[in-house]
């Protein structure tokens, strides 16, 4: 979750792959619990901080986004 100030709500999901796989996604909904979705492609470095607070700022302009860990066969 994020900080009690913030009106967003983050949380980690688990998602399943078509092969019986499982990856991580980070999940961010807007103060009104649901909205237009947004798929937020990460950079090569993974879900991070910057990646997160990209996700949180469209959710705080009204969307749902899944930043899903796309190269989780890779490298954590």
């Amino acid at each position: 979750m994020t900080a009690a100030s913030s009106p967003v709500t983050t949380q980690w999901i688990q998602i399943a792959a078509h092969d019986g796989g499982r990856y991580e996604g980070y999940l961010c909904l807007p103060p009104a619990g649901k909205g237009p979705g947004l798929v937020l492609f990460q950079e090569i470095f993974g879900i991070n901080r910057h990646i997160r607070s990209v996700a949180e700022q469209y959710a705080l302009d009204g969307f749902v986004v899944l930043a899903p860990d796309v190269f989780w066969r890779q490298a954590p």
